[in-house]
C-alpha cells in the first residue's frame, strides 16, 4: 500500500512539473492561451495536493517537488495572463 501511496505522490508532483515546464514554454513562444491553461492546470494540482492529509505531514517532501517559487510564480503570471487574454 506504501508503493502505491508513494507512486501517487510522484506521479502528481511530476505531473505538476511537466504542466510548469510546459506553460513556460509557451509562454516563451508567445502561446498565451496555451501559457495560461497549463498554468491554471498546474495551480490546480498545487491546490490539491495541498489539500491532502499527507502534505500537512510532509510538507517538506512536497516543497521539493513543488517549490514555492514556482507556485508565486504561476500565480503571477496567470493573473497577468488572464488580464491580457480579456482584453482581447
Amino acid at each position: 500500500m506504501l508503493r502505491v501511496f508513494t507512486c501517487f505522490r510522484y506521479r502528481l508532483c511530476n505531473s505538476a512539473d511537466k504542466l510548469f515546464s510546459a506553460a513556460t514554454k509557451y509562454m516563451s513562444t508567445g502561446d498565451e492561451e496555451l501559457s495560461y491553461v497549463n498554468y491554471m492546470k498546474y495551480l490546480t494540482i498545487v491546490t490539491m495536493v495541498q489539500g491532502l492529509e499527507e502534505y500537512k505531514n510532509e510538507k517538506a517532501f512536497f516543497n521539493q517537488f513543488l517549490g514555492p517559487q514556482k507556485v508565486k510564480h504561476a500565480l503571477d503570471t496567470a493573473e497577468k495572463l488572464a488580464g491580457s487574454l480579456q482584453q482581447r
